[in-house]
């Protein structure tokens, strides 16, 4: 949805639209009573105004609530200009030491109980202790006036990966001062062959953390059954890791832990969306597969792993419909399910 929402933003700028992210629809939305009040009263307005040509225009922009735990009590909504303008700040977190990723990591148990369909819920807890095998960095806890997470944590590292076979799921959570956690967000990514500096991003959400609270950062070989385990995955080595997390509160917010936000990380081939600057784009990783590797393969590195086959699909129907001339002239293949809470566009994204 956000992919989307830039896109028509740099293409279009002049055309209504609006994002709003509500606790509610599919798991692991909760339906709370607020959020479902206010969105029914923007589609009416909307819909009134845009179809029916009565009413005042309605508000252009971002509104955004966060998470319900217990439900009933999300936070919001924030209002923003645009999706750019919704975190001010960044909660940043660095790790120099190397750790690696077992293939054999993660509790199957907990995996369950995080699943979106079949497991506790989105306010499920477990055990906050870190899993073996897994490669866990811990944020200092909030501070006294805490801090809201909105937007997709993202992850900077350097990774020592031997083969295409291995995946990352990365989980963040939210570890309460009695020792259980609760998950925050999660992602599963790809990461290119080699040694190099590569960035990726979790799902977005909003989320409040309390004080005392503290952010942790899981990395394992899966996170079955929410995602497909690879077949044959190898061990996976993080190194120089950088978490930021965006906030809303302002620079300087909780005793300076609040920061300015940090340029973008961009990975090769992609550009920053409207209304974001002051991005720092990394080498591409050729990862030894040498120059012979199909367009279509260039297109998937860098993207997480559950929108490939989504991108292999339309990139092959795009190609039979254009052979047979039934494809207008323009047509393009754009990922779905894959937005980025950065604002990152890419080009490689399109065929």
């Amino acid at each position: 949805m956000i992919r989307y929402y830039n896109k028509i933003r740099a293409r279009h700028p002049s055309s209504p639209i609006s994002l709003d992210f509500f606790d509610m629809g599919h798991p692991r939305g909760q339906g709370d009573p607020a959020a479902a009040a206010d969105r029914s009263a923007q589609a009416a307005a909307w819909m009134d105004y845009y179809l029916k040509g009565v009413g005042p225009r309605p508000r252009i922009g971002v509104e955004t609530w966060t998470q319900s735990c217990p439900k009933g009590h999300a936070g919001g909504p924030f209002l923003a200009a645009d999706w750019a303008g919704v975190a001010a700040g960044e909660v940043r977190y660095r790790s120099p030491a190397p750790l690696t990723i077992s293939p054999t990591a993660g509790d199957p148990a907990l995996s369950a109980l995080f699943d979106p369909q079949t497991g506790g819920g989105a306010c499920a807890t477990a055990p906050g202790a870190d899993q073996p095998g897994t490669a866990t960095f811990r944020l200092l806890p909030a501070p006294a006036d805490g801090y809201t997470l909105m937007g997709s944590p993202t992850v900077i590292a350097d990774f020592a990966v031997r083969d295409r076979n291995s995946q990352i799921a990365a989980r963040l959570l939210d570890v309460g001062t009695d020792g259980r956690e609760t998950l925050i967000a999660r992602g599963l990514w790809r990461p290119a062959i080699g040694w190099a500096r590569q960035v990726f991003q979790l799902h977005p959400n909003g989320w409040r953390f309390e004080p005392g609270h503290v952010p942790k950062l899981e990395l394992l070989p899966n996170d079955a059954p929410y995602g497909r385990a690879s077949n044959t995955p190898q061990p996976v080595t993080v190194s120089r890791l950088d978490l930021r997390l965006p906030v809303l509160e302002r620079p300087g917010s909780d005793g300076g832990t609040v920061k300015t936000p940090a340029p973008k990380v961009l990975p090769a081939g992609y550009r920053l969306a409207p209304n974001f600057t002051h991005g720092i784009p990394l080498p591409r990783v050729t990862g030894g597969e040498g120059s012979s590797r199909s367009r279509l393969r260039r297109l998937a590195d860098g993207l997480p792993c559950e929108t490939r086959l989504r991108e292999a699909r339309v990139s092959a129907l795009t190609a039979f419909r254009r052979r047979r001339g039934t494809a207008p002239l323009g047509t393009r293949a754009v990922p779905f399910g894959s937005g980025s809470g950065v604002g990152l566009s890419s080009d490689r994204s399109e065929l």
